[in-house]
């Protein structure tokens, strides 16, 4: 069964003033850099997904991965949909592990537990989850299904909940089919770049997981793997916190598996491809069981 990593860095980062995230440092390398280094390892193809903007500045920035250019969707998971399709066109992989650009990760945890997660058929995919303090976004479970996802700004907060570490498996054809669905029932126009509008209505990824299940379609499921080491941020003074930690707590232990061999994981552009293309989580006692799960 062949595996995909796909690194996914083609919003627009409004929040950040419009520079891309994945090309902040930590230290002296690039987020997306230090992404692809611990991760590729655990994958065959492991894949760069910029915007069109930003993708002639930066497409030789990064090693060790193929870097492709698309236009920004209307959402996170529009945007992935047409990643997804690229990374089917040129490998097709039969799973695909989605991170997101921005996020900074300390060591190879995440990955080498991506990698070993088994999709059985029964899920379109599972998200490496944990039980975070406060969280901005978490699931309604449903047995080890993801029943809704809620988010603080609209929801209200909660003071723990099942939250995702920035990693999603699932299986290739499965989610773009399932996205397809879920972006016609938006009424999104596909052929659209979106990277310079405002829009009234986002394709978001976790709110996918919504539409799953309630259409009875391939659920959603979570996998609870304990507290990553892993950071995001949307401002340049989180973006310094991240920076504070990393120094605090240092790389994790370094990865026994070396990079595959440059001839495996050069760097390709494809410039052809680039032109075409409630609310609380449950009860409270709940988590004490899942908190001992995780442990």
């Amino acid at each position: 069964m062949k595996s995909a990593l796909l690194i996914l860095a083609s919003g627009k980062a409004s929040r950040f003033g419009g520079y891309p995230k994945a090309f902040c440092k930590v230290g002296d390398t690039y987020i997306a850099q230090q992404t692809v280094d611990l991760g590729a390892p655990y994958f065959d193809e492991t894949y760069l997904v910029l915007n069109r903007e930003i993708y002639p500045a930066y497409k030789n920035s990064v090693e060790g991965c193929k870097t492709f250019a698309i236009g920004t969707g209307q959402g996170d998971s529009h945007s992935f949909l047409r990643a997804a399709r690229l990374v089917r066109q040129d490998c097709g992989a039969d799973r695909i592990t989605l991170c997101w650009g921005d996020t900074f990760y300390l060591d190879d945890t995440v990955f080498k537990q991506a990698a070993g997660m088994e999709l059985d058929g029964t899920a379109v995919g599972i998200s490496l989850s944990s039980v975070d303090p406060e969280p901005y976004a978490w699931y309604e479970p449903d047995g080890d299904k993801i029943k809704a996802s809620y988010f603080r700004g609209k929801d209200g907060a909660v003071e723990e909940g099942i939250h995702d570490q920035s990693v999603f498996v699932f299986q290739l054809e499965a989610i773009c089919s399932q996205l397809e669905s879920y972006m016609r029932f938006l009424g999104i126009n596909d052929g659209e770049d979106y990277v310079n509008k405002e829009v009234s209505k986002e394709m978001k990824l976790l709110e996918s997981f919504t539409y799953f299940y309630e259409n009875k379609l391939l659920p959603m499921k979570y996998s609870l793997v304990g507290p990553g080491r892993s950071y995001s941020f949307n401002t340049q003074e989180e973006l310094e916190t991240v920076r504070k930690k990393a120094l605090e707590q240092g790389p994790g232990r370094p990865n026994p598996r070396k990079q595959k061999t440059r001839k495996e994981n050069d760097r390709v552009q494809y410039s052809d491809l680039q032109r075409r293309d409630r609310k609380r989580c449950g009860p409270g006692r709940l988590f004490g069981t899942l908190r001992e799960r995780q442990l």
